[in-house]
């Protein structure tokens, strides 16, 4: 920053100055000789600094708007399933006697359109809805929606939707802190408004609605750490089915790790680019100062001082810089919106209010300007500790032959091979840029494959080849006999407590020499008389084979000792297996004791009986919901790539041209015609394109990986990060395309440089 301040006051000191002032009407005419390349560093720190602020302004606020409505919407500590219903004297006592509040939450399922209705009266105490869009409840006919039905169904506000033979009006679109995923079930992965819906009705609409067939469960936030001591009073009242902390609940705490991640995503990404832009101002301004190395000695033998001269050669870049930045930060402007929309596709969000942070601005406002500045007083400095005579000599600044260049052999191989080996080691610097270039847009273009194959890695071998069945039966009371078709399954959720956060798993008691449950290690068959934890379990839990650890169960909330045998291939969920006799032992239940029944069609059993059914097919048709949803990403990327590549490709390929217009000049005396002269000398970094490409695999593989163990942090997900062999070579030609289409628009430069003038040039 002193350095800034320094080299600002300069600019002020020398401004003044007649013959200083007309010595920096040069500027103008030095970015329009090389405008291609000063644009497309403009060009760079526009996408920077608007993806900064865009990407950052957006997710923050995205962030702090949910943080904000879950105090204001009171948001549940825990939601838990009771055996039986809590009278309101229950209720009173256990909220005095353990300090923390209690709020029955009531639903009701209806079939609209193919979709599922979750209809729920207005909660008043917990969970607290907020408008998103529209008004409020007015009256019984009213009925509000999530975002996510809204948009799939092709409503619009006042529009009627039929429940029971009664319409209802569509008045407001609203979120609730409990459900910024709309997940039917836990299992599900991503919200699809064409299958399920959440609605909310008035209380004396649901009232109406339910008829006394509501389904019920408990939603419970704690004044105090009474945690343990109200969980063991209630389970002398009954069987808790099914209890799900807020830091298990992934309904809440999916969007937690997904926020965080992209907030890092947003600042590194953009300073990426940037640092991208300033080794091209390094790099052009320092073959622009060479190439003015007579020019510069002839200005300090007529008085010039070093500060007029820094002064003068800074300008450009501190204009490149500015005007990029003011661009960019106007155009951020306009994408806070889009990039919240991009940001917030998988969850209802309530409605964000943006905050602008000035340290944002600031840093986007001076960091091209610093960072273009350190590059470009590198080549001037240099310059200026030669001596006067040495810069006025005919060939001062002429490149100097590269170190790697002596070591080309002069006479074996051929003459092409040879040609191109030395345009590329000769100019190092410039041969850098070209590697960095074709690795960051190599980066960019890799990095949504490998998000897409993460995605489609789940899908494939985690549905595809685990399980055989295609429904699951989840029981609302436990059976002991199993009188319908269907292999049973019992069921049990427990806590384990790792470093002082409680974490919720589900065990699952297979029945022995299971149909539909098989488990694999590395491809081979575990052995189904083996307590298997998933590879997402075992992440999360930081579990590996042969521990023991002691968990507690929701139901009774006993503790218990859980022997680790095998870790299984699985790479989503919460799920433990082990055999159906050892879990009802451990629980003190019958061996045959069964809380669902696998399937592979649809059985004949009692309505009541039925607590929820979970298809394979929903699971797999939200998972590719989720796969749809990456392909914008996958594209905003691609466009990303392609330009980043265009800008440094085209650069270098100029700079080639400038630099070889003697050899150019010269090759079309001897007999080259033009397109032998590109093949030559313009395709010459082609290598570079290779080199760059496979570099940028390791280095995109390792950045992915990182980014994905901030992502599951609070998920119950082991992505693995892989690149399938057509994904690589897609990614490849799209970098060669670019490469190519930008070098058919840089040979344009070869076609103009005419024999008999570059015969005369110099350097």
């Amino acid at each position: 920053m002193m350095m800034l301040m320094k080299i600002l006051f300069l600019l002020t000191k020398y401004s003044g100055r007649g013959d200083y002032m007309k010595l920096n009407k040069r500027v103008k005419r030095i970015f329009l000789e090389h405008k291609a390349s000063y644009i497309g560093m403009i060009l760079l720190i526009i996408l920077s600094t608007s993806c900064f602020l865009g990407m950052k302004t957006a997710t923050t606020s995205i962030e702090k708007s949910v943080d904000d409505n879950r105090i204001k919407a009171n948001v549940e500590d825990a939601n838990f399933s009771f055996s039986n219903t809590l009278t309101k004297d229950q209720i009173e006592k256990y909220e005095k006697d353990f300090n923390l509040l209690i709020q029955e939450n009531r639903q009701i399922e209806y079939d609209y359109k193919g979709a599922v209705l979750r209809i729920r009266p207005e909660f008043k105490e917990i969970n607290k809805a907020e408008l998103y869009d529209g008004e409020y409840l007015k009256n019984s006919k009213d009925i509000m929606v999530d975002r996510f039905f809204y948009e799939a169904q092709n409503l619009s506000l006042g529009d009627k939707i039929a429940i029971n033979g009664e319409e209802y009006t569509v008045c407001g679109i609203f979120t609730t802190p409990d459900y910024l995923s709309i997940l039917k079930k836990k299992t599900d992965f991503m919200a699809d408004g064409s299958k399920f819906g959440l609605c909310m009705v008035s209380e004396k609409t649901f009232n109406e609605l339910a008829g006394g067939k509501e389904s019920i469960n408990y939603s419970i936030v704690f004044n105090q750490n009474s945690s343990d001591d109200f969980r063991k009073e209630l389970a002398k009242e009954g069987i808790v089915l099914d209890w799900t902390g807020r830091d298990s609940n992934i309904r809440i705490t999916t969007f937690d790790g997904e926020i965080d991640a992209i907030i890092i995503l947003s600042s590194i990404a953009p300073l990426f680019i940037l640092i991208v832009s300033s080794l091209i101002m390094a790099v052009v301004v320092g073959r622009m100062i060479k190439k003015e190395y007579t020019y510069i000695g002839t200005l300090s033998a007529m008085g010039y001082r070093k500060g007029e001269i820094v002064d003068h050669y800074l300008r450009l870049p501190i204009f490149i810089s500015v005007i990029g930045s003011i661009l960019g930060l106007v155009l951020g402007y306009f994408l806070v919106e889009p990039f919240t929309m991009l940001s917030s596709v998988e969850y209802n969000i309530p409605k964000t209010t943006y905050y602008y942070q000035w340290q944002d601005i600031v840093l986007m406002l001076t960091i091209p300007v610093i960072l273009n500045i350190f590059a470009a007083l590198i080549a001037i400095i240099q310059a200026l500790h030669i001596n006067i005579v040495a810069l006025l000599k005919a060939d001062a600044g002429k490149m100097k032959k590269g170190l790697l260049t002596k070591f080309i052999p002069n006479k074996k191989g051929s003459f092409k091979l040879r040609f191109k080996m030395k345009e590329i080691t000769s100019n190092l610097p410039r041969s850098l840029l070209m590697l960095i270039g074709i690795i960051a847009s190599s980066m960019f273009i890799l990095t949504g494959f490998i998000f897409n194959s993460a995605i489609e890695f789940v899908f494939d071998n985690n549905f595809h080849e685990k399980f055989g069945y295609d429904y699951q039966y989840v029981l609302n009371t436990p059976m002991y006999e199993s009188k319908t078709e269907g292999e049973p399954y019992m069921i049990s959720s427990f806590d384990y407590d790792k470093k002082g956060e409680s974490l919720s798993f589900t065990v699952y008691g297979v029945a022995e020499n299971s149909k539909y449950i098989k488990l694999y290690n590395n491809g081979n068959l575990i052995s189904q008389d083996k307590t298997v934890i998933s590879k997402s379990v075992a992440k999360r839990l930081e579990l590996k084979k042969g521990d023991v650890i002691t968990v507690k169960n929701n139901s009774n909330f006993k503790e218990y000792r859980l022997a680790i045998d095998e870790i299984c291939n699985i790479s989503f969920g919460e799920n433990v297996y082990m055999p159906l006799k050892e879990l009802n032992a451990m629980l003190d239940l019958p061996e045959s004791t069964y809380m669902g029944l696998y399937s592979d069609e649809l059985l004949n059993i009692d309505e009541g009986l039925v607590s929820d059914i979970l298809t394979l097919e929903d699971s797999k048709a939200g998972l590719e919901s989720s796969i749809a949803a990456f392909k914008v990403f996958l594209y905003l990327l691609a466009f990303v790539s392609a330009l980043v590549g265009t800008v440094v490709i085209y650069i270098v390929t100029i700079m080639l041209v400038e630099e070889n217009r003697k050899n150019i000049s010269m090759l079309k005396v001897v007999g080259y015609h033009n397109k032998e002269i590109s093949s030559l000398l313009v395709n010459s970094t082609s290598a570079l394109v290779w080199i760059g490409y496979f570099m940028a695999i390791p280095f995109a593989f390792f950045t992915i990986q990182k980014f994905f163990n901030i992502l599951t942090t609070n998920m119950y997900f082991d992505f693995s990060v892989d690149l399938k062999l057509w994904q690589a070579i897609v990614s490849f030609a799209f970098i060669l395309a670019i490469y190519y289409i930008t070098l058919f628009f840089a040979k344009k430069k070869v076609l103009g440089i005419n024999m008999a003038e570059s015969l005369k040039v110099r350097e």
